[in-house]
């Protein structure tokens, strides 16, 4: 940064020899020099999430039953660690009481049996569909490590005004990320309702200027004909 300013000051008109873009990778724990963001070298690699909670690269099949959650306005999901300054702490933190919860899908990947690294812009694309007529459909991406340990990297929510009730396919940006999930380590992705505080609750009605609220049904497909899946950046491990 103070480099940047100097520059800013000075006459000098010379291009600025160093790389634009310094990233740092956890897991791993390194600070990287890369010529551009997102990294030109990274490949988007698709994971289903599958009945049964869980994650893979493997195709859905043609029929699968969908995953079901209760959600209720007044019992919300809370908000454990992430990128500010709310509920308890933030940064990474255990999500064990998140995902105890019955309200939160949870979809797991299977041991990695080499270092997957995942740096660039994450996508969660599903297929939902509410009882209530507006939802919101919250997904976060974790590194469980050896000890089945959950910790939060990055999430995003998508909210559906009206016609929740109607099966579709909802975009969630869940920003960007650079982690190197290590050998031993599972990749797991979160889908719930709600976060309290970090995203004001849904009242599910349509209308959040009244105080009314209905609890909801939210169900999640997975099969080839109504896909979830999560989009990640995967950089070769020559990278």
């Amino acid at each position: 940064m103070l480099a940047f300013l100097r520059r800013q000051r000075s006459d000098d008109t010379a291009p600025d020899p160093s790389p634009p873009v310094r990233i740092f990778v956890m897991g791993t724990n390194v600070w990287r020099d890369e010529a551009a963001c997102p990294l030109e070298r990274a490949r988007t690699e698709r994971w289903n999430l599958r009945s049964g909670g869980v994650l893979s690269t493997s195709a859905l099949p043609e029929e699968a039953a969908p995953s079901e959650a209760d959600y209720d306005p007044a019992d919300q999901v809370p908000t454990i660690g992430g990128t500010i300054g709310v509920g308890p702490g933030r940064g990474p933190r255990d999500q064990a009481i998140v995902e105890s919860r019955p309200d939160v899908l949870v979809f797991t990947s299977e041991v990695l049996k080499e270092d997957l690294e995942v740096t660039g812009p994450i996508w969660a694309r599903l297929t939902v569909q509410s009882s209530a007529p507006s939802a919101d459909w919250i997904a976060r991406l974790c590194d469980v490590d050896q000890d089945g340990r959950s910790l939060n990297l990055t999430d995003g929510i998508f909210r559906i005004v009206d016609g929740a009730d109607t099966a579709q396919e909802v975009e969630i940006d869940l920003w960007a990320t650079s982690n190197a999930f290590l050998a031993g380590h599972r990749i797991r992705l979160q889908v719930t309702n709600s976060s309290f505080p970090r995203w004001n609750r849904n009242l599910n009605t349509g209308n959040q200027g009244v105080a009314d609220f209905v609890a909801a049904r939210e169900t999640l497909f997975h099969d080839a004909g109504h896909p979830s899946y999560i989009e990640l950046p995967v950089v070769p491990v020559s990278g």
